[in-house]
Parts: structure tokens; sequence; C-alpha cells
């Protein structure tokens, strides 16, 4: 299935319900179906690009009826690639392509953390979700504002049930931005990290990055701890900078549903 995708796994554990099938794994979020890449097929293989209206034809014939909002066919690569494979005219869909960078060790620069506090009370997760739903911004699909704060409201869940722990940056008594992970004995991911617009390229992810990275690494010492962006993006350069490795490519062919 991929690294990324078994570490989304353990990040949704909860909330999505998961099926194997002959070469693929379909992922249900039932509660949501707007869940934009919550509702999948995780392909066990690459396919060909001349088979990705089948398989979005596929995803199709498992969610009719569902008013599913996207039809999100997924998969995992090893290795960097110099591009990403050419979709056909009839693809169906498009395909983002994402770069799976991973930490095995700890990151230096932990003293300049003195900032970052663990979230704890209701007022901190409160204005966490109002720096994530700032990042939604008028131009947001319909909806999607709706479906942050369910997002938002399942991670507050998870780290009341200890799946979950968030960090956030604090100055002058106001959350600048904050950083979570989910964690098992085998694999850790990252939860979406914020920072707010207006201090951004200060040091504060850097700062929040290195507590969750070294305090997860304090747990569960060598694990794989996982996050992806965008292949070629800032926050991919920022990632490559703070010293995680890039260790594939994770691909999700995303067509419109039929009226």
């Amino acid at each position: 299935m991929g690294l990324a995708n078994e570490t989304d796994a353990l990040a949704r554990a909860g909330i999505e319900r998961r099926r194997a099938f002959d070469g693929y794994t379909l992922v249900e979020v039932p509660e949501r179906r707007d869940f934009w890449y919550g509702n999948a097929l995780v392909l066990d293989r690459e396919p060909a690009p001349h088979d990705w209206p089948a398989w979005l034809d596929r995803h199709a014939r498992h969610f009719a009826g569902t008013r599913v909002r996207r039809h999100v066919v997924v998969w995992e690569v090893d290795g960097a690639r110099d591009a990403a494979p050419a979709p056909a005219a009839d693809a169906g869909g498009a395909l983002d392509r994402n770069t799976v960078f991973v930490r095995r060790e700890p990151l230096a620069g932990e003293a300049i953390a003195a900032a970052v506090r663990e979230l704890c009370d209701d007022a901190a997760w409160r204005e966490a979700e109002s720096i994530a739903l700032a990042e939604v911004g008028a131009d947001a699909a319909p909806g999607f504002a709706d479906f942050e704060r369910w997002r938002f409201a399942n991670e507050r869940k998870a780290a009341h049930a200890g799946r979950l722990r968030t960090w956030g940056f604090c100055d002058g008594g106001s959350l600048l931005g904050y950083a979570g992970i989910y964690a098992s004995a085998s694999c850790a991911r990252f939860a979406t990290p914020v920072t707010r617009a207006s201090h951004r390229r200060r040091g504060i992810f850097r700062a929040l990055c290195t507590t969750a990275v070294n305090a997860t690494l304090r747990t569960y010492p060598g694990i794989p701890v996982v996050i992806c962006a965008a292949t070629g993006s800032a926050p991919a350069a920022v990632y490559t900078r703070l010293g995680f490795d890039p260790v594939g490519e994770q691909y999700g062919l995303v067509g419109e549903t039929r009226a």
C-alpha cells in the first residue's frame, strides 16, 4: 500500500472503514461522503495510464448513489521521478503528485522551540481551529469550511483518545501556528501543520516540527515520521531543508462526480 497510505490509515483511524479487494483497498468515510480524499481506492501497485479511466469507473460503482464528492484513486511509488506519468486525453481525471518525506532521527535545534507548548485546554484548541478555518479562504469549494470544522473536531477526538499530540507556537499569549503527529509503535504521520499567514518565514514551523518529531522519536525511537507535500512546492522545499528524506511519491487521480 505504501508508507504514506499506511500512515494515512493511522491518522484516520476511527473515522474510516477499509475493505480489501483484489489489487486494491476500498476506503470509506460513511460520515462524510464529501471528504475529498477520504473515500478512495488505494491501489496495491501503480496502474498504467490507459487503465486510469477503468479505476475511476470502479470507484464510481463502489460509491454509486452515495453522492461522494470526488472519485479518488491513490497509489504510491518508491523513489523520486523526473516527471509524473502523463495522463491520456480520456483519462477522466486530474493527477495530483506528492512527495513522501520521512525522518527517523531527531532534528537539531530544539532550543528554538521555547515558545512551543502542547495544546491541552479548550481555549488553545479553539484558537487553533480559527487558524485552520482562516486557511480555507473565500475561494474554497462550497461546503469546505464545514468539512474543515468536522476534520478539526476529529483531530481533537484523536488527541483526547491519546492517538494524536499537537503543539502550538505561542507569542504574547497568541497562538501563531500548530502541528500535530499521529503515532504508533510502527510509524507516525503529521496532521496538517498550519502557521498564520501573517507570521510565515519566521521559523515557527521549524520550531513546531523539531519539537513534534523529537518528542515522537523519544517515545518511539527509530520509527518513520512521515509528511507529504505537493512535489516541487514551497512546503516540500522546507521539509528538505529541515532534513526529511524524500523516499517516494504518492499519486491521486481525482475525477469529478457525474451529475
